[in-house]
């Protein structure tokens, strides 16, 4: 697919751990922007589909759904730093 290039703007402090993380992980600037927007989208896209299930079947509790989306945030920042050295 080809690329397009674009012009963002982002505070400073954003931009500095962009920059740190992809030096850190041999990733251009618009990789780490790239990877960044296509999980932001499908995170979006899950959300839209655990929506639908919840209209169809019933949703849980506030409680569950709270504890269920605190396990998928725990899960998503493992997998995105399971390459980060401590």
């Amino acid at each position: 697919m080809p690329n397009v290039k674009t012009a963002i703007s982002v505070p400073k402090d954003l931009f500095d751990e962009i920059e740190r993380y992809s030096k850190r992980h041999h990733l251009s600037r618009s990789e780490v922007f790239a990877q960044g927007a296509a999980r932001l989208l499908q995170d979006k896209r899950s959300r839209r589909i655990t929506e639908k299930f919840s209209e169809i079947y019933g949703s849980k509790t506030d409680d569950q759904d709270a504890r269920a989306w605190q396990n998928v945030a725990v899960q998503s920042m493992a997998k995105l730093l399971k390459d980060d050295q401590w």
